[in-house]
């Protein structure tokens, strides 16, 4: 469901997607290496199957809506990769055994330990999808490292970088374990100009950073390390936060800040230059004056009261805000009336389920309130209508009178 979500929205807006698919596609291979022109061997009941048929049903969806609907797309085959950073727990072999031999735990083999795999470090994996994200080629392309290793194998490196006194426990093996695995990297060289650089006698020691020094190499292990680190601290400056708003805003490459204001309507307010409140009065003339009413001094207020001109709206200690929230069912109503009757200020409110109109009254702002609801649900103020309580005023800016104008139409 998540890849048709996202196919959808790549289609809405013209992007580019991108699809990581797995070798599991290819299931317990009788072809070896596997090229991106074998469709596999997979038992569509097997224990396994849920996540092969899984890929392959994504990769499907893929290509029609790229067929069909000519989305541009994407798709990746990954094949195993482990790099610094890895949940110790997550199940796979890589982290299994490593995380054993760094707690003095026997790592663990299942069956006779010949089963085969390869193993990529997480850094060419990245050159590889940016390689292919920024190609002309759809795919698929095996993303993978062709050193092919037998368990045992990988047992034995890992004692060599890890830890010298680790052990090995055999368990038996679990259905539908594939025998070989082992990419054909052929198309992704030639088309992608990407092969792996880093071997698995390399990159292992690099998931043990209190000790990344073991091994053979100890002086290049300790400099992909500090590469990696200098790229971390570039992603943490990229990302400020203003603590005025508590907003996080991230630097853009190929955009202006300025760029990422939504239209009018829109249900969402990206992150831009401009003060959130800044936002909503460009599309709101009435929320523009209440905006701008308060950078004015009390002194202002009275020589404008004395020169005979208008005042701003007045302020009430109870005011009334209305919503238009997305409502899918009777359960989202519930969910509405359990915040809103935990929000401070709130004196009492209603909901409209068929209009999807939620109305709030009490010591509450506009942004107060729709700020607070987005936190549950998708919500926009109710396009604005003329209130009997404004009628007696002049307003004379421009936009009062651009906006009385297209109410008026």
């Amino acid at each position: 469901m998540g890849t048709l979500n996202m196919l959808g929205l790549a289609k809405r807006i013209g992007a580019r997607f991108l699809l990581t698919s797995t070798s599991e596609v290819y299931g317990d291979p009788l072809e070896h290496p596997q090229k991106e022109t074998y469709w596999g061997h997979v038992n569509p009941i097997g224990v396994r199957s849920c996540y092969d048929e899984g890929k392959r049903t994504a990769e499907t969806l893929t290509m029609d809506y790229h067929r069909g609907d000519g989305v541009e797309v994407r798709i990746a085959r990954i094949f195993n990769t482990y790099g610094p950073r890895m949940c110790l727990d997550d199940g796979r072999v890589v982290s299994n055994f490593v995380s054993q031999a760094i707690r003095k735990q026997p790592m663990t083999v299942y069956g006779d330990g010949k089963q085969t795999r390869s193993f990529q470090y997480v850094s060419d994996l990245v050159d590889g999808l940016v390689a292919l994200m920024e190609s002309e080629h759809i795919g698929p392309f095996n993303l993978g490292n062709p050193g092919e290793f037998t368990m045992l194998e990988l047992a034995e490196v890992v004692k060599e970088t890890i830890d010298s006194s680790a052990t090995i426990e055999f368990k038996q093996n679990t259905a539908d374990d594939p025998h070989k695995r082992k990419p054909d990297i052929s198309k992704a060289k030639d088309l992608l100009n990407w092969e792996p650089k880093i071997s698995l006698r390399e990159g292992l020691p690099l998931m043990n950073r209190k000790n990344p020094s073991k091994g053979n190499d100890g002086t290049k292990k300790k400099k992909i390390l500090e590469l990696e680190d200098e790229k971390l601290k570039t992603k943490d400056e990229n990302e400020r936060v203003d603590n005025s708003s508590n907003v996080v805003r991230k630097s853009w490459s190929c955009t202006r800040p300025g760029d990422f204001i939504s239209p009018a309507g829109s249900t969402r307010y990206l992150l831009g230059d401009k003060a959130f409140f800044d936002v909503l009065s460009d599309f709101d003339p009435v929320l523009k004056l209440v905006h701008d009413e308060p950078s004015k001094s009390k002194a202002d207020k009275t020589d404008e009261s004395c020169d005979g001109k208008p005042t701003s709206l007045p302020v009430s200690p109870e005011q009334e805000v209305v919503l238009r929230v997305s409502l899918h069912c009777r359960g989202c109503e519930r969910k509405m009336r359990k915040h809103i009757s935990r929000m401070e200020g709130v004196k009492s409110f209603n909901i409209d389920f068929a209009a999807k109109k939620v109305t709030v009254i009490g010591d509450v702002t506009p942004l107060g309130v729709l700020a607070s609801i987005s936190k549950v649900k998708n919500a926009q103020l109710w396009p604005p209508t003329l209130s009997s309580s404004l009628s007696p005023l002049n307003f004379t800016t421009p936009e009062f009178d651009n906006y009385k104008g297209a109410a008026g139409a």
